[in-house]
């Protein structure tokens, strides 16, 4: 058997239900052929259920509540057309890629593997035929995200403070929506301010920007990787993690904080890390009962994290809480 990057059954875990031992062993194999994992009870874990009878979407609901379903016939129709797409594996077919330069040299060469082996291709340059650009970040996909925009137009850029590859990773993202990017070896005529771009956590020299011979605005990535994410402009003073840090000390009593947060995508999950680590708190990804505060990003959650912490009597606590403390 090849030993494939992706398969169709990635990530499903798969109970079998009702079926004789012959069977059951025979669709484990396609199983774990295709990728799945066997799972002998259902639970909290599963994806899937194969079952060799039908339900009706009702019963599936009150029985199997959310679990996908694969009827036992359908499941060996469904081998018998997968197991040839394996070996024409084209999921990436017709796509163009484009791979940001803030990639490791050896993260960038499994990816194009992964992208080749899927018949896809890449390109050196970000051309007009790219239809996916992939940073650390965030996947841009034109299909589902537009890369291309206007997002930025008639805003001067100045990216200041970060290391080449995320330099250009950020100057690309600007400019495909059409942002002007200004360096101090090339000035331009700036019509407004110069929005500075440097990190919310690493320390800079502020005289450097206060003797640019421009009127500035100094924000952090996080602006502009969220205004790209939300396709819109925020407000500059929305959110503290769009200015750069100014804490030269943590604040007092944060100290004895462990801090887990439920609710937040990838993106602002890792900047309300960096600003809980900044204010002095220690940073969990996992809720546990050594949690002290538990920050939702709703104001009415509904996470699995919330539920346990009610339970657990762990203080609930909305993201707003953490950003007065951080301002007083």
């Amino acid at each position: 058997m090849k030993n494939y990057l992706l398969k169709p059954f990635n990530n499903y875990v798969i109970n079998i239900s009702d079926t004789s031992k012959d069977n059951c062993s025979y669709l484990i194999k396609i199983i774990e052929y295709l990728g799945g994992v066997y799972e002998e009870q259902v639970n909290s874990s599963c994806t899937h259920i194969i079952a060799n009878i039908s339900f009706s979407k009702s019963e599936r609901e009150s029985i199997y509540p959310g679990l996908v379903f694969y009827i036992e016939s359908k499941i060996y129709k469904e081998r018998l057309k997968i197991e040839p797409e394996i070996e024409n594996f084209n999921i990436f077919r017709k796509k163009i890629f484009y791979l940001s330069e803030s990639f490791p040299i050896e993260t960038k060469k499994k990816l194009l593997k992964i992208i080749l082996l899927g018949k896809g291709n890449c390109s050196k340059e970000l051309t007009n035929d790219v239809t996916t650009f992939i940073t650390k970040e965030q996947t841009l996909d034109k299909n589902s995200s537009s890369i291309r925009g206007s997002l930025f137009k008639g805003l001067t850029f100045f990216i200041y403070n970060f290391p080449i590859n995320k330099e250009k990773t950020l100057q690309n993202i600007i400019m495909i929506q059409q942002g002007t990017i200004y360096t101090d070896k090339s000035p331009i005529e700036i019509d407004g301010e110069l929005l500075v771009v440097t990190s919310f956590s690493r320390p800079y020299d502020p005289s450097y920007i206060n003797n640019l011979p421009v009127k500035t605005r100094i924000l952090t990535n996080y602006w502009v990787e969220k205004c790209l994410l939300k396709k819109k402009l925020y407000d500059y003073d929305k959110c503290p993690m769009f200015s750069p840090c100014k804490l030269e000390n943590r604040i007092s009593g944060f100290q004895f904080l462990n801090i887990t947060v439920t609710g937040f995508n990838k993106l602002d999950k890792q900047y309300v890390k960096y600003l809980i680590l900044k204010m002095g708190s220690k940073f969990s990804n996992d809720l546990s009962k050594n949690t002290k505060i538990l920050i939702c990003h709703d104001e009415n959650p509904t996470t699995t994290k919330y539920k346990v912490a009610s339970e657990w009597n762990i203080p609930v606590i909305s993201i707003q809480w953490l950003y007065d403390c951080y301002y007083n």
